[in-house]
């Protein structure tokens, strides 16, 4: 975090998040932040605690990946083979 992050930068961000796209590990949807703007403010100050105290919290490199399976698929097939990448 080398400058202060601004209010107006996280409200792009917010507004540029797919309604189409799955909750987060906060479980709150991308509709959710668009509607409620007051979360903004929390955010912002989060962030700047964040780069005063410069400690990340350890969820912060967590990731959770969902499987969907495709239609029509016989999901209790398991398949062997390598992973493509």
């Amino acid at each position: 975090m080398n400058r202060p992050i601004r209010s107006n930068k996280i409200e792009s961000v917010i507004n540029s998040l797919s309604t189409k796209k799955s909750q987060g590990l906060d479980h709150f949807t991308a509709k959710f932040y668009q509607t409620c703007k007051e979360v903004i403010q929390i955010i912002l100050k989060l962030s700047q605690n964040i780069g005063e105290k410069e400690i990340l919290s350890n969820l912060l490199y967590e990731s959770r990946s969902t499987l969907i399976p495709k239609a029509n698929k016989d999901t209790r097939k398991k398949t062997t083979g390598q992973c493509p990448w």
